[in-house]
This record gives C-alpha cells, structure tokens and sequence, in this order.
C-alpha cells in the first residue's frame, strides 16, 4: 500500500475530529516532502523523516480523547507500516541499484519489470534463444524437448554450448536416455555467457537506466 498523501491526511485527521496544528509536527508537510523527492536515496530519507514525524505526531495525542485515541490506533496500526513498507523498499531498491554493474541472470530473471525490457532487448541482439533456453530448463520443460529444441544439430533454437557439455547430452540422446539428461552445467554456461557479454551492454542501455529510475520510485 503506497504511502498517503497530504490530502488524504487531512481527510483522516478531520474525520477523528483533530485539529489542524495539534502538533508542532506537521505530518502533511512531510508527506509533500516525501512524495517530492525524485531519487532512491531521496525517499529513503523523506521515509526515515516520516517515521519520526509519525511517532512525534502520535505522542501529542491524548488518548483519552476518543477521536485522538482512533487517530493514534491509525497512526501505529496503518500509516507506520506505510511508510517503513516505503524505507523498505527503497533501502532494496538502492541495493539492486549499486550491484547493477554485476547484475545476474539469476537476479534480472527474477525482475518482472526488467525482464519486460530485457526479453525484447534479447531478440534485438540475437540472444533470445539462450534466453529461452534458460528459462525451458527453469521451468522444467521436458527434457526431450529441451535437447530437440535448442542442443541437437541443426536444433531450430540451437545454443551454443561447450563441446564436452553438448556431446555428453548427444550421446544420452542417441540411447534415447533424455531423462538422464543434466541440463544444469548447460544452463550454468549459457548464464555465464550472458552475464560476460550481455549483461554489460544491457546496463548502459536507456530503457534500463529508465527502469531503475522507475522502480526506485518514483512510480507511486
């Protein structure tokens, strides 16, 4: 749940009968703060600030006001969460930022929003069949297929593999033995490849610096 805004503050606020200036602390001008902010790093801090405006906030109320009571439930049972949901967030989201320079297969398959840009990136450099291939075996496609797709001669998706892994699979397939087929030193070659060479190029592009701009925030 995204954190609220001024004008949903001031509706809170007013339904518990609280009056505006109840504290020296104004929550409302640190929501705009929060929501103004345009970097990772920026939200971290506007989160952390709202966290201590919240529990300032809620310590000016008198609880045996029963409106005062409502809003502080509110405060400490809702719009905390919030905003350490936010802290959160953004502390990964910085995270993934700075290991940007050694990012995995692992790790971008793991990213909706980054395989929605790296899958057609994948077909403009001519490496969506390794792609596939990674994602067949993750998803535990029939063994058969996967050889017949992308490991066999003249395979009509075929990767490129290391000799001694690619004839070790051609000599199981010849006695048919595919559900003895190992496709993990496969897999873990194709990832290696992918993460030496197409990686690196990936990162320097626009659509993926726009992507972790996006997620580090500012999509609320």
């Amino acid at each position: 749940m995204a954190v609220i805004t001024r004008a949903e503050w001031t509706k809170i606020r007013d339904r518990n009968g609280v009056k505006a200036g109840h504290s020296s602390v104004s929550i409302g001008k640190t929501l705009d703060a929060y929501h103004a902010a345009k970097t990772c790093d920026q939200r971290i801090t506007k989160a952390k600030d709202l966290l201590n405006a919240y529990a300032k906030y809620s310590s000016d109320l008198d609880v045996k006001i029963a409106g005062e009571q409502q809003l502080a439930r509110e405060i400490g049972g809702l719009y905390i969460k919030q905003a350490k949901d936010a802290l959160e967030k953004y502390e990964d989201l910085k995270k993934f930022a700075k290991k940007a320079q050694d990012l995995s297969m692992d790790l971008l398959l793991k990213s909706k929003r980054l395989m929605a840009i790296f899958t057609p990136y994948a077909k403009k450099t001519m490496v969506d069949e390794s792609l596939d291939f990674i994602r067949a075996v993750d998803k535990r496609v029939k063994k058969q297929e996967i050889y017949e797709d992308y490991v066999k001669e003249h395979a009509p998706r075929w990767v490129n593999l290391p000799g001694a892994i690619r004839d070790k699979l051609d000599e199981l397939a010849k006695d048919e033995q595919y559900d003895k087929m190992d496709f993990i030193p496969a897999r873990k070659s194709i990832a290696a490849m992918m993460e030496a060479d197409v990686l690196p190029r990936f990162i320097q592009t626009k659509e993926f610096k726009e992507a972790l701009n996006e997620m580090a925030g500012l999509d609320e």
